[in-house]
Order: C-alpha cells, then structure tokens, then sequence
C-alpha cells in the first residue's frame, strides 16, 4: 500500500510540472511573436526611433534589449551618413570647378552649378539636353579621341582643351577625368581662358619687341660703367660694319673720332642714372670712312636687370648729307623736286593778304606707302612718291605752290582759286594717277579747303582740308586693300604658279572641313593658303631669292611676311600664322623654334598642305608619315594621310 500511494505522488508531481511547462512554453512563444511583430512593423514602416518594451531578465528580453540597441545605432548611422551626404553636396556645389560625370559617348549624368556656369546652362536638363559633344571643339583633342585616351590611361590630368559655351563662345578648360566604370567617367573643369590669352599676349609682345629691335636699322648697345661693349644687336654691323662678336668687350670709345670721344664720355659714361642724353659723334667704319653717328643714350647701371648703359645708335651720314644738300638748294625737296614743307609755310604766311583771296589749299596722303616700303623695298616706295609728285606738278596751274609736306603727304597752295577749281584740281590729279602703273594701285587721298576772307584763320583752312582727306582715305580704305591683295595674288601666281596656290586652297579646305572647323577658321585657312609665301615678294623684287641658303630664305620670308600681313587689314589676322608656317612639332624650326601646339593650328595646316604638293603622291604621304610627330603634328598628319588616301584623285598631288 505505501508503495503504491508514494507511485502516486510521484505521478502527480509529473503531471504538475508538465502543466506549468506548458503553461510557460505558451508566454515565451506570446512573446516572441510579439517581439516578431514589432520588428515586422519597423521594416514596414521604415520608422527606426519605434523600440520594443523589455521587462526582466530572461533571454527573450535580452533579446529585446539587443534589438532596441541595433535600432539605435541605425539611426546613428542613418544620422551620420545624411550629414556626410550633406557636406558632400555642399562641396560638390560650393568648389570652384566644374564637375560632372558622363556615360562613354557623351551623356550627362551629374553636374555641379560651376559646370552649369562655365558652359551658360541654365539647368542640368538644358545640359543633358544638348551633351558634351556639343560643347567640346577641340579640333585635336575631339570628345571621341578624349574618351579613347581615357579609355586606354584610365585617367587624364591637366589637358587644356577648348570648349565652345550655349552661346557660341570659346573658352579654355584645364580638364581632369577619370574613368569610375568601364562606362562612366567623372571629371573637372577649370575655366583658363584668362590666363592661356594673358600668356599669349605677353608671348606675342615679346616676339614683336624682340625681331622689331634684332631687324631695327638702329644699333642698340648695352655698355659696362668703364665703356666696354657687353652686349650688340644683329644691326650693329649694318651700322658700323663690325658683327657683334667683334665688339664684344672692346672700348666703344676707341672707335670714335678723338675730337668727339671726350664728349660722348662725358654725355654717357658719366652721366646720372637714368638720365637720357642725345649726341651726334664720327666713328670709324670698318671699311675706313668716317661716318656720322647719332646716339640717344639712357644709364642703368643701377636697374637689377640691365646694370648698363644703352645706347641706341643710327647711321646719320646721309641725313646729315641730305641736309646739307637741301640747305645748299634751299628749300627743295630732293627726292621729289617739289618743295618742302619749310617753304610751303613760309609761301604761306607770305600769301596770307587778301590780293591772293579766294585762296585754296590741298592736302594730299600717298595709300600704301608702308607696304610698297616692306614688299618691294625704299627704292619702289621713292618710284611711287615721285610718281605721286609728278602727278601734282601736272595737275597744278603754274602759280600753284606745290610741296612735298612730310614722308607720305603733298599740299598745295591755290592763290585766286575757289573751291571749284580747287576740286577740279583735285579730280585732275586722281584721274591722272589712274593711268600711272606701280607695284601696288596708286592712289592718294585728297583734302580741300578755301578761305574765302580773312576773318577765317589760315590753321582752320589747313585743319578743314586735313579733315576732308582723312574723310577721303578712310572712305577708299577697302577699295584700296582690296587692290594692294590683287596686286600681290598677281605676284604670287608668277612666282609660285596658279595653279599651285588654286590646288593649296582646295586642299586646305577639304582638310579644314575634315576637321570640323569653323566657317571663320575655313575662310582664314584659305586666305592663309593663297598669301602664306606672300614674304617671297620682297626678296624676290631684290633678286635674294633663290640665292639665299635653306634657313635664311626661310626665316627671313617668314618674318618679313609677318610685318606686310600685319599692315594689310584682312591679312593682319592671318600675321602669327605666317610667320609660323616653317616652325616644326619638335621645336627646331624657323624662325623662334616654337613647339607643338605652340604653333597656331592654321600654320600646323598649311605645313602638311605644301609638303603634299610638292612632291609626287606616294613620295608626299611617305614623307609627312616619316616627319610626322618631328615636322608635322602627329594627330593632324595622321587625319590627313587618311584623307588623301581615301580619294587619291581629288588631292591635287602628282600621281607619279
């Protein structure tokens, strides 16, 4: 019996503990789908700040506890990584650069306002509406060859290329990019414009001030304080005969007339420091005559740069002859046999009664005088003044004062003549210049006036009939630069051959549309095709040409090239890139040994176009692809083998 009633309070235990493990299985598996719930509702809702409740100790609340702290820290991560997102769009609107990315091919992705700015978008639509290609216009550096180098490196760094804005305009961009996916690239703009034309300018101004004082018919001597030649200009042997090695260290003083060195020392080599001073003094030139020297000297010994005294000097003797000549046949102008300016204002005050009233005057300024000058030398420009003055003297009643006034101008005194005869004089003396034959048109821009009484100031007469010619020649300006470029083209086709200068101009421009370049640029290129030899002119009027050697004929048809384009107003533009026709890609051409894209891309052009023409076809394209990347631009020689391989029949090479 006791056996059995102890088997039964062991079963009931059982029983008991069964009962509360199932009663306590039901709470925990309750509260775990409580706490499922809850994290069911934080992923809906995305809400992180929302936390469980936890009371006790036990394993689920733990785990409670551990979800309410993960809670937390999402939210801090969530915190941090909004305020990193938010510094980093500042940064990305704020930085002074452009920034954007860009799929291959040239869509937009993501700009920066800057960006949006250097381009004139107003928006990241009108943007993406229009695409890169739009802006790029390097004629090299295109966006496909871009994103081929980018493609290859990886990155670009540095490259300065030119972009054209919404608006039409042309700025310089220093770029960087980097390739993020094998589609995708990102990259920088920083607008250089300013800088790339400030550089530009000071390169030009140096440039001219260099070859203006190296061919400047003045020598410019820089002296050490005890009077020893430390430095000469190229000109000093046009001047005294000496090259400048040969005066390199020596006395200056020793080569002047010893009743004249005491007062040039005394003038220069013991003046104050920056004093300017003038003088005239004989020296001895090479060949053994003396000669007449004037000198405008400046000390500067103490400017960190100079530490010397420069002397500029010039070769006066055949002034001074020329003026003793004209004092001897008193008031005469040599050249032109008329009067001179000296004689023509003292007629002028003489006639200034009213016996000579009506008195007319005019005024006469020769076109082109500098041109014919710089193309065909002095000697042409004196043929042309007294052509000019001939044409006067015939014009001109017998009791006319007819005078040369100065370099290029005439005038006129008309005693008794009103302003028709005035004008009818004027009408005589153009009709006759037209029948004159020179190597430019002649022509002359004339002015009248008439003084009717002597209440009017002779000066207002001589202002009113300046004011008519100054009216007259600005009115004929083109007409007449529209001759002086026929007169040359003429020159050009006898010296090179039609033919020649007509296949230079399709070629050029075939290549100029091949490259995509603008309608201004074409038509600067053919210009610059049909006048790029107009240098040869000069030298060829004087027989230099074909005599000289390879480097001087071709440094010295360059520059003088330079200085005729830059007076003739449709050439000007067109100066730099002819004067840089001969510079090579390496650095080693003529005549400042510029390199790469140094080099204006029009000059780069015409290069290729010659070296083509000059030579049968296959011996031309063998030659440009060996001088490639040495004579000629490398990227451009390669599109332009390409082009004239394409279509062999219309490049105007020899075939054989």
């Amino acid at each position: 019996m006791g056996a059995f009633l102890e088997r039964a309070h062991v079963a009931g235990s059982v029983a008991v503990l069964v009962f509360l493990l199932l009663l306590l299985e039901g709470v925990v598996v309750r509260r775990i789908l409580h706490l499922a719930a809850f994290l069911r509702k934080v992923w809906e809702s995305r809400d992180f700040t929302l936390r469980v409740e936890t009371q006790g100790k036990d394993e689920v609340t733990l785990l409670g506890g551990a979800v309410n702290t993960l809670l937390e820290e999402v939210v801090a991560r969530s915190r941090s990584l909004e305020e990193s997102e938010a510094r980093f769009r500042r940064l990305f609107e704020g930085v002074p650069v452009g920034v954007y990315q860009a799929r291959l091919g040239g869509e937009v992705l993501q700009a920066n306002p800057r960006m949006l700015e250097i381009v004139e978008c107003q928006t990241l639509e009108e943007l993406q509406e229009l695409g890169l290609a739009f802006f790029r216009q390097d004629a090299i550096l295109t966006l496909s060859s871009f994103e081929e180098l980018l493609k290859r490196d990886r990155a670009i760094r540095g490259v300065v290329t030119t972009w054209r804005t919404k608006t039409g305009t042309l700025r310089f961009l220093r770029e960087n990019a980097r390739l993020v996916r094998d589609d995708v690239y990102e990259g920088t703009l920083e607008d250089v414009t300013e800088e790339i034309l400030a550089r530009e300018s000071v390169r030009k101004s140096e440039m001219y001030y260099r070859i203006l004082l190296e061919y400047s018919s003045d020598a410019v001597l820089v002296l050490e304080r005890d009077g020893r030649v430390r430095f000469a200009t190229s000109s000093v042997e046009n001047v005294t005969g000496y090259a400048p090695e040969e005066l390199q260290g020596t006395l200056a003083l020793s080569f002047l007339h010893p009743e004249d060195a005491r007062q040039v020392q005394h003038f220069f080599l013991r003046g104050e420091e920056g004093e300017v001073r003038r003088v005239e003094f004989r020296l001895k030139h090479r060949s053994g005559e003396w000669r007449v020297m004037e000198a405008i000297g400046r000390v500067l010994l103490a400017h960190p740069l100079i530490q010397g005294i420069v002397v500029t000097v010039r070769d006066v003797t055949e002034r001074k002859r020329a003026e003793e000549a004209v004092r001897l046949a008193s008031f005469r102008d040599v050249l032109t046999g008329l009067y001179n300016r000296a004689y023509f204002e003292e007629e002028l005050t003489r006639l200034n009664t009213t016996r000579v009233l009506p008195l007319s005057l005019i005024v006469g300024d020769v076109n082109g005088l500098k041109i014919v000058n710089d193309a065909f030398g002095h000697a042409e420009g004196d043929r042309l003044l007294q052509m000019v003055a001939e044409a006067f003297r015939a014009s001109c009643r017998k009791e006319d004062v007819v005078a040369r006034w100065g370099g290029d101008e005439f005038a006129v005194i008309l005693p008794k003549a009103d302003a028709t005869v005035a004008s009818e004089i004027c009408a005589r003396i153009q009709e006759r210049l037209k029948g004159e034959t020179s190597m430019l048109p002649a022509g002359v821009a004339l002015g009248w006036a008439t003084r009717g009484d002597l209440s009017q100031s002779l000066e207002d007469v001589v202002r009113e009939a300046e004011e008519r010619m100054y009216q007259a020649k600005l009115a004929g300006r083109e007409r007449f630069y529209e001759g002086v470029l026929k007169s040359f083209e003429t020159f050009l086709e006898g010296l090179l051959g039609k033919h020649h200068l007509e296949e230079m101009e399709k070629l050029a421009l075939r290549f100029a549309r091949r490259l995509w370049l603008s309608e201004s640029q074409k038509e600067q290129l053919v210009l610059l095709a049909r006048f790029h030899e107009i240098g040869v002119i000069p030298l060829a009027r004087r027989g230099e040409w074909p005599g000289l050697d390879q480097e001087t004929f071709l440094r010295r048809h360059t520059e003088s090239g330079y200085f005729i384009a830059s007076n003739i107003p449709r050439l000007a533009p067109l100066s730099e890139a002819i004067l840089a026709h001969h510079e090579w890609w390496n650095g080693e051409g003529v005549p400042r040994g510029l390199r790469g894209e140094e080099i204006p891309l029009l000059s780069r052009i015409i290069a290729l176009c010659t070296a083509f023409l000059e030579q049968p076809f296959a011996q031309a394209v063998a030659h440009i692809r060996r001088e490639s990347g040495r004579v000629f631009d490398p990227l451009l020689a390669r599109e332009f083998l390409t082009m004239v391989q394409e279509h062999p029949s219309e490049n105007g090479a020899r075939c054989i």
